[in-house]
C-alpha cells in the first residue's frame, strides 16, 4: 500500500479517484506475488507463506461453528490464499480436530486437510495424509516431508 501512494503520490489509496487507488494496491499485490510464484516455481522450490491465525465464528439457521482460519484481511486474503499448494494449520491434537480450538494441553499436530473447525487444505495429489499427530519436536521438518511424500530416496534428501 504504502509503495502505491508514494509512486502515485497519494497519502492514502482513498486518494485515488474512484475507487483507482485500492485497485492500483491489489494490480501491485498480486504482481508481486505472482512473481514470488514463479520464482519459486522456476527453482522448483515451494512457497510458503505464514500468517497467523484468528477464530471465526460461523452461523448458519441450523448451528454455530468455531472455525480456525488464516487472520490475514480480505485482498490480501483473496489474492495470497488461492496461489499455495499446501495451506497448513500448526495446532493441537488429541482425539479430534476440534480439540484444536479447545485444549492447548494436547500433542502438537499439523494439520494438511482441513476440517469444518479448520481452514487448511492441500492441492497435490500425491499427498494422502490429512492430520501429522504427534508432531515431532526433535526433527518436525523430516517427519512432515516423510508423512508427505514416503521415505527419502537418497542421503542428499535426508539432509
Amino acid at each position: 500500500m504504502r509503495h502505491v501512494c508514494d509512486k502515485k503520490n497519494w497519502d492514502h489509496p482513498s486518494d485515488g479517484p474512484h475507487g483507482k487507488g485500492w485497485d492500483a494496491v491489489k494490480t501491485e499485490m498480486f504482481s508481486v506475488v505472482s512473481k514470488i510464484a514463479n520464482i519459486a516455481a522456476e527453482n522448483k522450490a515451494t512457497l510458503v507463506v505464514i500468517d497467523h491465525s484468528k477464530e471465526d465464528t460461523i452461523e448458519t439457521s441450523t448451528s454455530t461453528t468455531q472455525k480456525v482460519t488464516f487472520a490475514m484481511p480480505g485482498t490480501a486474503r483473496r489474492i495470497i490464499l488461492p496461489v499455495p499448494d499446501h495451506l497448513w494449520f500448526l495446532g493441537y491434537d488429541e482425539k479430534s480436530p476440534n480439540d484444536a480450538l479447545i485444549s492447548y494441553t494436547t500433542k502438537r499436530a499439523l494439520f494438511v486437510s482441513g476440517t469444518s473447525n479448520i481452514e487448511a487444505g492441500c492441492r497435490d495429489p500425491n499427498v494422502s495424509v490429512k492430520i501429522i499427530r504427534p508432531l515431532s519436536q526433535k526433527n518436525p521438518y523430516k517427519q512432515i516431508v516423510q508423512a508427505l511424500y514416503g521415505e527419502p530416496n537418497n542421503k542428499e534428501e535426508q539432509e
